[in-house]
């Protein structure tokens, strides 16, 4: 309303009318007081025998000066015959002036009336129009603040970007609405009796929920008191210094646990150079055993050796036999091929030492006889030591050298290869 009325005054119609009715009505007041102050003259043109017409008109002035001779007096130039003053009025009719000067009189205050009125709105409309005037420079002002902050507000933000959030905007508010619609479609088909259900138990929910933070405030409050008073006793001290110790325990811990990292890797790579190693020997172990114990089993021999280097199964004729399964003196002739196998091994120019004491007593004579030739391989490139109270055992082996050890009959007896 408030725009429509700036743009109406703007456009001057309301003032500009009101300045036409101003001007009408002011012609009209002039004209009203130009007949009333002829009014006076009429009455002192009455002729005698008529001076008493009423009151309010008796006792008036003289007629006009230089009015035409033969005419009556009042208003110059008035038609022969006519009441003076009061068009219409019949001569010597008082009763009709009276009415004629009321009309007059009412006509001339109406148009003071209309005057004053029209006056005030002309004021009201000036004062209209310095407001609508006020306005619009406040407007213009705002209006070109609102350019600029525009201006500077596409410069951050461009246009298509505004569009875009605009844009994302209506689809959030769509998809919320579409599920608002959802919503009221679902609980359109919830009874009544369930939603108070509902509420009941949500009510009742709430009422636990505080009840339950009443309890946790007391027990907070009671912790609080019992905490102040462990202050005063002084086991919050006692508290501190524990978790001093604490500390210093956990950092000889930590670095007890980098020590022992550190020796956990070190027995790892030991441990992981050690199965290389063994993983190294394990081939030569396992030739050197078969070419012994070829001597011994015959060319058809196999055995199967694992990464610690002990023997697993023994193959012969096609026949596997684990370790295990072997009788005993099978496994104490494979223990000894071992130990001879090593032997070459550790020293393939002069061998080492292998020291034997008593042993195949579990093998019948034609194994000793191939042991002894496999004490002879070997011993023709390492020394090989035979304790053993029955020398017999060993009388197939190639330049042995029997050495008695002790005077009395019967002693154990050394028999060196």
């Amino acid at each position: 309303r408030a725009a429509d009325r700036l743009d109406d005054l703007l456009a001057g119609t309301t003032l500009n009318r009101l300045r036409d009715d101003l001007a009408a009505a002011e012609a009209r007041l002039a004209a009203d007081r130009e007949a009333l102050a002829a009014l006076p003259r009429a009455d002192r043109a009455t002729p005698p025998g008529r001076a008493d017409i009423g009151p309010g008109v008796e006792g008036s002035e003289p007629g006009v000066e230089g009015s035409e001779p033969g005419a009556e007096p009042g208003i110059e130039g008035a038609e022969p015959g006519a009441e003076p003053g009061i068009e219409g009025a019949e001569p010597g009719d008082p009763a009709a002036a009276r009415e004629a000067l009321a009309a007059a009189t009412d006509d001339l205050a109406g148009s003071t009336a209309r005057h004053e009125a029209l006056r005030a709105a002309v004021e009201q409309a000036r004062t209209a129009h310095a407001r609508a005037d006020s306005l619009l420079v406040a407007t213009r002002r705002e209006l070109h603040a609102a350019r600029d902050r525009l201006e500077r507000l596409r410069g951050t933000d461009p246009d298509e970007s505004l569009t875009a959030a605009v844009e994302a905007v209506d689809a959030t508010r769509t998809a919320a609405r579409a599920r608002l619609a959802a919503a009221m479609a679902a609980l359109g088909h919830v009874e009544v009796t369930e939603l108070q259900l509902r509420l009941d138990a949500a009510r009742s929910a709430v009422a636990t929920a505080g009840d339950r933070v009443a309890d946790l405030r007391d027990q907070r409050l009671a912790i609080e008191a019992r905490l102040e008073q462990s202050g005063r006793q002084g086991r919050y001290e006692a508290f501190e210094a524990t978790r001093t110790d604490l500390d210093h325990a956990q950092r000889r811990l930590a670095s007890v646990e980098r020590r022992a990292e550190a020796a956990r890797l070190l027995h790892e790579t030991l441990q992981s150079h050690r199965a290389a190693a063994q993983r190294r020997y394990v081939a030569p172990f396992a030739d050197a055993v078969r070419r012994l114990g070829r001597v011994v089993y015959g060319p058809d021999l196999d055995i199967e050796v694992d990464d610690a280097l002990a023997i697993e199964a023994r193959i012969l004729g096609g026949e596997r036999i684990t370790y295990d399964a072997l009788s005993t003196g099978a496994k104490e002739q494979l223990a000894i091929l071992t130990r001879l196998a090593v032997a070459t091994l550790v020293d393939p120019d002069q061998g080492v030492p292998v020291v034997i004491d008593d042993a195949l007593g579990y093998t019948d004579p034609r194994r000793l006889r191939r042991m002894a030739a496999a004490f002879s391989l070997v011993g023709a490139d390492a020394q090989v030591l035979l304790l053993t109270c029955t020398p017999g055992r060993y009388d197939g082996i190639v330049g042995a050298h029997a050495r008695r050890l002790g005077d009395e009959p019967g002693g154990p007896t050394r028999v060196a290869g």
